[in-house]
């Protein structure tokens, strides 16, 4: 998903697209653990996009997203998505 997000960049070099798919790879991930459960993959892969065009390839504009930056505020305001997350297990201590 994220390559296919990327593959039309003008802004990926060939000699060093590897190492430019792994730091998009990191800022997916960093970005994914902060928007709540229900915003789509792709949705952040293409906010990643957008902003990696308009900041005309410059991998550091990624590293700094946070979820206020890819969702609406509407998205943001739901409940907890961790608290019925089908990840999270009770214990009991």
């Amino acid at each position: 998903m994220i390559v296919e997000a990327f593959a039309d960049s003008p802004y990926l070099e060939q000699n060093c697209l590897a190492e430019q798919l792994g730091t998009i790879q990191d800022a997916f991930y960093e970005l994914r653990d902060q928007v709540p459960v229900g915003v789509a993959d792709a949705h952040v892969a293409a906010a990643l996009r957008e902003t990696f065009d308009a900041a005309q390839g410059d991998l550091g504009a990624l590293l700094g997203l946070t979820a206020a930056d890819v969702c609406e505020p509407s998205e943001l305001d739901t409940e907890d998505a961790w608290e019925h997350s089908p990840w999270r297990v009770e214990e009991d201590w």
